[in-house]
């Protein structure tokens, strides 16, 4: 499976210790919880027709280096929609050591590959104060970089594209498919490339057409993956949903996929599904074998922010007469032009070690209990979380392959 963001950027570093050992733990919890919330809220302002892919944490540290350089009405409006903490940075500081693999002192690969690269384009006009870039530097390891938006679109658009194809190995390459505005004062872009292999991968040669119900209703052959190993499963009568979790090689990311008992249920699902009860879901798990079906796809996904952002209560960030960011800049008229969130996935059979299972069986085994079939050939949500920070990196909905 392989990932990749777009909406600010910024370089990220690892940093070794214990979450647990950080002095700003309650305000990383806040961060973290508040953050997947934030997904369902941008989730649940999207066309419920289409499919979604989108990035929580990525979302979150974004408006934190905006906060960070707001001042009073503007940073009140972003700490509210947020939930913020009244300071930020350290969290993130913490949680930006904590999201990259961990690097071992053999040469043995990490176990998966989690990129995060974030930077602020500010026009050329504006002085930038000596005490915003430090902290960015500091806290969100960004790249604040002065550009000509005016003089020179085109270059602008060719080094943000180009940052971009490097970061994600040429999987995104076009953020930016025109010039922006000339009157652009301020541009914020993230980065986020993830590969990971399966713990146990998908056999290949298992995978055959068959039917998946676009919209719940309308059939199409697509490609799908099979698989029968004993892996975390459940159903939830809340959201009337089978739920099953995929581990990733390394067993610290996973994929959890919650896919409705109805072929038409999705919609009835998101509504009934919060954040309380994703992060409940785990404790009526059983680890018991399960035959899955599984398309293999891709998505990849562009949002303009700004108009979900207004809707959840931030407005004067983008109001050039009202926005207040003399912490980025003393001088006046600065204000958040472009918010852009990309973000693109690919799901396969590959995988780390290969699975004990040879074939594919019709859902009982001879002389032995039922085997849950779960069979995702209608809608679903799927979501990649970080079990050791209990984050959400990225969240989808496939609705139309």
């Amino acid at each position: 499976m392989k990932i990749y963001v777009a909406l600010l950027l910024f370089v990220i570093q690892f940093v070794r210790g214990n979450i647990r050992n950080s002095p700003f733990i309650e305000d990383v919890r806040t961060i973290i919880r508040t953050s997947n919330e934030l997904g369902f809220q941008v989730l649940s302002k999207l066309s419920k027709t289409k499919n979604v892919f989108l990035s929580p944490i990525s979302i979150s540290m974004s408006m934190g280096l905006v906060y960070s350089g707001a001042k009073n009405m503007t940073a009140e409006e972003i700490q509210a929609a947020m939930n913020f903490p009244p300071v930020v940075n350290h969290a993130f500081k913490t949680i930006l050591g904590f999201v990259k693999p961990p690097e071992g002192k053999t040469p043995a690969p990490a176990p998966y590959q989690l990129e995060m690269a974030n930077a602020i384009l500010i026009d050329n006009g504006f002085n930038i104060l000596p005490s915003y870039k430090e902290l960015s530097r500091d806290f969100f390891e960004v790249a604040v970089e002065s550009v000509s938006f005016s003089l020179y679109p085109d270059a602008a658009v060719d080094s943000v594209n180009g940052w971009v194809a490097w970061k994600t190995n040429n999987k995104i390459t076009k953020v930016l498919k025109e010039p922006l505005d000339p009157l652009t004062k301020l541009f914020l872009m993230n980065v986020i490339y993830f590969k990971g292999t399966w713990k146990t991968k998908f056999d290949q040669r298992l995978t055959m057409p068959d039917t998946f119900y676009n919209d719940g209703r309308i059939p199409k052959t697509v490609p799908m993956m099979r698989l029968k190993r004993k892996l975390r499963y459940g159903f939830d009568r809340r959201i009337q949903a089978q739920v099953l979790e995929l581990p990733y090689a390394g067993d610290r990311i996973q994929m959890l996929i919650l896919l409705p008992e109805r072929r038409d249920g999705l919609s009835d699902m998101e509504s009934a599904l919060s954040n309380d009860i994703l992060s409940r879901l785990p404790l009526s798990f059983r680890e018991v074998p399960v035959q899955v079906t599984l398309p293999r796809f891709s998505l990849s996904e562009q949002y303009d922010l700004i108009p979900l952002l207004k809707q959840m209560g931030v407005s004067a960030a983008f109001d050039p007469n009202v926005a207040d960011l003399t912490g980025i800049s003393s001088q006046l008229g600065l204000y958040l032009s472009k918010v852009i969130h990309k973000c693109a996935v690919q799901v396969n059979e590959e995988g780390g070690e290969a699975s004990a299972a040879t074939g594919v069986s019709a859902g009982v085994r001879t002389g032995g209990p039922l085997v849950p079939l779960f069979t995702a050939d209608h809608p679903f949500l799927f979501f990649l979380q970080d079990r050791q920070l209990n984050a959400t990196l990225f969240m989808g909905r496939i609705t139309n392959l």
